[in-house]
C-alpha cells in the first residue's frame, strides 16, 4: 500500500518536481519547478551525463528547458570529481531561487552566478571552493549561504556586509574544532584568515558557526557587538589578535541568548614572539573575562588561552546549563577552576595543561556535592600534573568514565567514584 500511494505522489507532483536518477529517462519541461540530479557524472562543463546514461539526451539543454525553475539541486558523492558550473547558467535559469552544489569537485563559480537576482538559498557544502566571485554580494534576496566544511575556502567576498537579508552563512568545519576526541594532529583550520569587513552589519544573521578575528579594518572581534540574533555554535578563532580587554567587552557575548555551543580559541604560534610578549598577562586574562557568555550555554570550549588564571565565571554555579566543557592547550595557567561547582556539567575533557602540578578540593568547588552530574572525565597530556588530592569524604557520585592520559608524573589519586565502569591510564 505504501508504494501505491508513493507513485500515486509522485504522479501529481511530476510536473512540477522532477528526480533524475541513474538509469531513469527524463526530459526538461518549463512547469517543473524543483528539479534533482541525484549523480555526479557530470564532464567538466556539466554538458553530458556519462556514455552509460547518456543515449540521445544532452542533460543540460533539457534543466535549461525548465525556464521557470525555482529549486535546482545537484548533489554528488565525491569532491574528488572535478566540474563547472556553466556560464551561462544564470542567464537560462533567472527564476532559480535555490541552488545546491554539494559534494563535488568545485573550485569556482562564474562571475555570472550574480545574475541570480532571485536567489534566495546557495549552497555548497563539501566542495573544493576556493573563492566566491564578487558578483555573489550583488544577490540582494539571498538569505542562505552554506559552505560547510569547505576547507579551501580562502576568503569570502569584500562586500558581503550588502547581503542584508542573510539569515545563515554556514562556515563550520568538522575538522575545525578542538572540542572532539580525534586525535592529535588531525584538526585542521581550513584556509580561511579573515572576515570581510563589516559583517556586523548583517544583523539579521542566525546562523554564523565560525568567526575569525583580523587586525583588518573592520573585522576585528567588535563586529559581532550587534549580532544578537545568532543561534546555535559559535567559534570564535584568533583571539590572540585582540590586543586590549575593550575589545572583547564589545563583542557582547552576553547578548547572544541563543547561542548555545560557544568555542574561543587563541593562536599564539602565528605571531611573532615580540607581540606574544607584548600582550601582557593581565590583558589576556581580562580579554576572557571580557568574553563571558550568557548563561543558558551548553558546550563552552576553551583553546589556546595565554593567561595564568581563568576568570571567575569559568566553573559558575549560574551556568546551570553547562553539560560539556573542554579546556586544551592553556600553558601559562598554573591552576583550575572550580568546575565541580557546574551542577549539570556532564562532560569534562582538560588537555594539554603542562603547568599545572595539583589539584584539589578547590577544583572540585565548595559544593557540599562535587560534580554532581559528572560521568566522564579526561585528563590528558597533562606532563607536570603530579597529584589530585582531597578530603575523605570528596566523591564524584556520577562519574562511570575517567581517562587519565600522558600524565607521566600522576602518583597520587585519592577521591572516590563509587559509579565507575571504566578507567583508562595509558602513556603514548
Amino acid at each position: 500500500m505504501h508504494d501505491v500511494v508513493h507513485e500515486f505522489a509522485r504522479h501529481i507532483a511530476a510536473e512540477e518536481c522532477s528526480v533524475v536518477e541513474p538509469g531513469k529517462g527524463w526530459f526538461g519541461s518549463a512547469s517543473i519547478r524543483r528539479l534533482s540530479l541525484k549523480y555526479d557524472l557530470f564532464d567538466q562543463n556539466i554538458s553530458n551525463i556519462s556514455p552509460r546514461l547518456r543515449g540521445e539526451n544532452n542533460l543540460s539543454e533539457e534543466v535549461y528547458k525548465c525556464k521557470g525553475l525555482h529549486t535546482l539541486i545537484l548533489v554528488g558523492s565525491s569532491m574528488s570529481y572535478l566540474m563547472a558550473v556553466p556560464d551561462d547558467l544564470a542567464d537560462r535559469l533567472q527564476s532559480l531561487r535555490t541552488l545546491n552544489l554539494s559534494n563535488l569537485g568545485l573550485a569556482l563559480l562564474p562571475e555570472s552566478i550574480g545574475n541570480l537576482k532571485h536567489l534566495c538559498s546557495l549552497q555548497l557544502q563539501n566542495t573544493n571552493i576556493i573563492r566566491l566571485p564578487e558578483s555573489v554580494s550583488h544577490l540582494y534576496n539571498l538569505q542562505t549561504l552554506v559552505l560547510r566544511n569547505c576547507y579551501f575556502l580562502e576568503e569570502l567576498p569584500k562586500d558581503t556586509r550588502n547581503l542584508r537579508k542573510l539569515r545563515n552563512l554556514d562556515l563550520h568545519l568538522d575538522g575545525n574544532s578542538r572540542m572532539t576526541l580525534a586525535p592529535e594532529g588531525t584538526h585542521t583550520r581550513g584556509n580561511l584568515r579573515f572576515m570581510p569587513p563589516d559583517i556586523g552589519l548583517l544583523t539579521d544573521l542566525q546562523t554564523l558557526s565560525r568567526y575569525i578575528v583580523s587586525t583588518r579594518l573592520h573585522c576585528g572581534l567588535s563586529q559581532l557587538r550587534d549580532l544578537n540574533n545568532l543561534h546555535g555554535e559559535l567559534l570564535i578563532a584568533r583571539l590572540d589578535l585582540v590586543f586590549k580587554a575593550a575589545e572583547a567587552v564589545e563583542a557582547n557575548l552576553m547578548s547572544k541568548e541563543h547561542i548555545n555551543r560557544l568555542e574561543l580559541t587563541w593562536n599564539y604560534s602565528n605571531i611573532t614572539e615580540a607581540v606574544a610578549q607584548s600582550i601582557g598577562y593581565e590583558e589576556k586574562e581580562y580579554v576572557l573575562k571580557n568574553l563571558r557568555p550568557q548563561t543558558n550555554l551548553k558546550e563552552l570550549g576553551i583553546v589556546g588561552y595565554g593567561g595564568t588564571s581563568f576568570p571567575t565565571w569559568v566553573g559558575d554555579p549560574s551556568f546551570s546549563n553547562l553539560v560539556t566543557l573542554w579546556i586544551c592547550n592553556c600553558d601559562n595557567c598554573f591552576n583550575l577552576p572550580p568546575l565541580g561547582q557546574l551542577p549539570k556539567l556532564k562532560y569534562l575533557y582538560i588537555k594539554e595543561m603542562h603547568r599545572v602540578q595539583h589539584l584539589d578540593c578547590s577544583f572540585c568547588g565548595s559544593n557540599k556535592q562535587r560534580f554532581p552530574s559528572l560521568e566522564k572525565l579526561h585528563l590528558e597530556t597533562m606532563s607536570g600534573l603530579e597529584e589530585w588530592c582531597g578530603a575523605d569524604d570528596c566523591v564524584l557520585p556520577s562519574l562511570r568514565e575517567l581517562v587519565i592520559k600522558d600524565c607521566f608524573a600522576l602518583d597520587q589519586l585519592k577521591h572516590k567514584f563509587p559509579a565507575l565502569t571504566k578507567l583508562v591510564i595509558e602513556a603514548s
